[in-house]
């Protein structure tokens, strides 16, 4: 009997851990936020969601679908205000450069239908701010 406490136990811990998505931040010396990194579970990046952040409180950016099929959406807010606005985007895999594109503002369409599916990074970056995001290919 005991033992099969304990199995279920060690079985529902595990579960509990492995549920949980992980978001860590980094700050230069000044405690400006550098990049923001979110790492998902596979049940976290089952539904399509509207992704938005707010960049140095000036900018919204809004990223969808993700996970997508190959069509991502950027929005970003304020855009009249933005002198220079570039997307990068690698594979998580290898860290191979995928794109690389000076955005259209205030709306930008990304195709990245001719890759691979999987993880890729994407790098935003607007006036100097940058923002990283984590983009699911199905």
């Amino acid at each position: 009997m005991k033992k099969i406490i304990f199995i279920a136990i060690l079985s529902m811990s595990v579960l509990l851990i492995r549920a949980q998505s992980k978001i860590s931040f980094n700050y230069d010396s000044s405690g400006n936020r550098t990049e923001r990194v979110i790492a998902l579970t596979k049940s976290a990046v089952t539904t399509q969601e509207l992704i938005t952040e707010n960049v140095n409180e000036q900018y919204e950016l809004k990223i969808y679908p993700n996970p997508t099929k190959g069509q991502i959406k950027l929005e970003i807010s304020n855009s009249d205000k933005i002198k220079s606005c570039t997307i990068t985007i690698n594979a998580m895999s290898n860290g191979k450069l995928v794109l690389r594109k000076k955005a259209t503002l205030p709306v930008t369409d990304i195709d990245i239908s001719n890759q691979l599916n999987g993880f890729y990074i994407m790098v935003i970056e607007i006036d100097g701010n940058y923002s990283s995001w984590k983009i699911l290919k199905k």
